[in-house]
């Protein structure tokens, strides 16, 4: 898509344009295959929530909820 066309419709939709990679919700979005290093952040934020916890089974699901832990990236050609 060229630059004009890109604008166009980030004005339509009030939004931002910008270039992959970017993070959204904290995880990173890119047009190739996610590595492991990449999604790393994510999955610390989680031990480190539900670490102090131990059997709140409530405020865990709650914390997962909000948090995205699973993350397709479909490559763009």
């Amino acid at each position: 898509m060229n630059e004009e066309d890109r604008n166009y419709f980030a004005r339509l939709f009030g939004c931002n344009s910008s270039k992959l990679p970017i993070t959204y919700s904290g995880v990173p979005l890119h047009f190739a295959k996610l590595r492991k290093e990449d999604i790393q952040p994510v999955v610390d934020k989680v031990i480190k929530r539900i670490a102090g916890w131990r059997g709140r089974l409530t405020l865990i699901r709650s914390c997962l909820a909000t948090i995205p832990i699973y993350s397709h990236v479909y490559k763009i050609s």
